[in-house]
């Protein structure tokens, strides 16, 4: 028998179905890359924007929060099962600390995750009324040594090889890279191919790219970046290659430079490309974080090579202005922030012309993405502010500086962060731009209201400023 209450239960189970199913797709989203490389920052960025998202009140300059149409936050599970959650619950116990644990700062990014943030808040409409609304931000993580490979995608193994052999053998990086280079250049071109020369070879080439990195000089063009941080890959045959010296073209079958074209097609094919086409081609906004203090201070060299980097990876993304075609075509990357973090290691006095660096730093790079419809902002920010300004006494008098916790003290300090360059050009790496350390204090960050935190307001208004209007 037929049960007409049923039925109509049903079909209001229905119906609320239906409107959920719309409201989920009327739901505004935007998915935030996090893009930097190592030491750059990354993992106290994202735990930082959260932390405030979660508990406003630290960010006058977000237009929603400033006009009282924020209402609330909360972690919500990835639409995408396959990514690990990004760990911000463990990211804030370590910056908290404990009765037994002092503050400390978090390990870097070693593999990629995601975390889903969903905002509720209110928009403004006719004659006062304001309407309810909700942003799923989507913030994608990975690491800044896999992000390098990315323009490997437009290139074949002789192009790559010439490049990477010259790089090894100028500047800082020669002595590095000269035992890797003897051994590759004793390496028969044509004949049978020896495995266990190959192997050893490629362990002399990876520990180059080690080396370099930890240099004082901070080299970070370091290809292939798994080679640095291979996470499950260890010891896959697709990491056992390097460049050699005269390559051109594949090869002969059977020859040694044959071999090596064939695992470099097979790094991309099946390292770069999954993880850009899984991970990273549906970004919307994106923010790139740079380390330019460290940097500046480590000389010209340091900041050639990291104004390199960012160049050649920033042209692997596809970037511009999203229309109504967009669903169609595929998304293009609609923001892009160049921001330098550790602002707070300089004296305010020095901000803008720290911006001015950075700008200067990314403008060719700036130009282009603005060229194809790309909205660009600059700023220099602190995620996590672990110094307070002070005024430091010299033979000479008193100075502007910073103080804070060094992270090989015990206890407070006031330092001179030093001269910045006037230029780019300008830049010496002759000591006289500190690099000091420093590192969270006790009381620098609490579990119940966002972080110290230094024009993260200002990065955040530009990110989603218009996605929360």
């Amino acid at each position: 028998m037929i049960n007409p209450t049923r039925i109509f239960d049903n079909l209001v189970n229905s119906a609320e179905d239906l409107l959920a199913d719309a409201g989920n797709v009327l739901d505004r989203r935007v998915r935030l890359g996090v893009t930097g490389l190592s030491r750059a920052g990354k993992t106290i960025f994202i735990s930082s924007l959260v932390h405030h998202l979660l508990h406003p009140g630290r960010l006058p300059l977000v237009s929603v929060m400033a006009e009282g149409r924020y209402d609330t936050a909360m972690l919500l599970p990835s639409p995408t099962g396959a990514v690990p959650r990004f760990h911000y619950e463990d990211v804030l116990r370590r910056l908290i600390g404990t009765d037994e644990q002092e503050p400390a700062w978090p390990g870097g990014t070693t593999s990629v995750s995601e975390l889903r943030l969903t905002i509720k808040f209110r928009s403004p409409v006719a004659l006062g009324f304001e309407r309810s609304n909700t942003l799923h931000l989507d913030i994608v993580d990975y690491p800044g040594e896999w992000l390098l490979d990315l323009p490997l995608l437009d290139m074949d193994y002789a192009t790559w090889s010439r490049q990477a052999w010259d790089l090894a053998a100028s500047g800082g990086r020669a002595r590095f890279s000269d035992p890797w280079r003897v051994m590759a250049n004793t390496l028969p071109e044509k004949g049978a191919v020896d495995e266990q020369a190959v192997i050893q070879t490629a362990a002399a080439f990876r520990a180059y790219l080690q080396a370099a990195r930890a240099a004082p000089e901070r080299f970070c063009l370091l290809q292939p970046g798994r080679f640095l941080l291979p996470g499950d890959m260890e010891g896959a045959p697709a990491l056992t290659f390097f460049p050699l010296p005269k390559a051109d073209g594949r090869g002969d079958r059977g020859s040694l430079a044959r071999l090596m074209s064939d695992r470099f097609e097979s790094y991309k094919r099946e390292v770069v490309e999954p993880f850009f086409r899984q991970n990273l081609a549906q970004i919307d906004r994106q923010v790139v974080l740079v380390d330019l203090l460290d940097h500046l201070a480590a000389g010209p060299e340091s900041i050639d090579d990291l104004q390199k980097a960012i160049t050649s990876t920033l042209g692997a993304f596809r970037h511009g202005e999203n229309s109504w075609l967009s669903f169609l075509m595929g998304r293009k990357i609609d923001k892009v922030l160049f921001a330098a973090t550790k602002a707070d290691h300089l004296h305010s006095s020095d901000h803008e012309k720290f911006v001015d660096l950075l700008s200067k730093l990314v403008g060719e790079t700036s130009r282009k993405l603005a060229f194809n419809g790309t909205k660009i902002g600059t700023q220099a920010i602190a995620a996590l502010r672990v110094t307070d300004e002070t005024k430091v006494q010299t033979s000479s008098g008193q100075w502007p500086g910073v103080s804070g916790l060094p992270m090989d003290s015990d206890h407070q300090e006031a330092v001179l962060p030093g001269r910045l360059p006037k230029s780019l050009e300008d830049v010496s790496g002759d000591g006289s731009l500190a690099s000091v350390a420093f590192r969270p204090r006790p009381g620098d960050v609490q579990a119940d209201r966002g972080m110290r935190s230094l024009r993260l307001d200002r990065a955040v208004e530009f990110l989603l400023g218009d996605a929360l209007s």
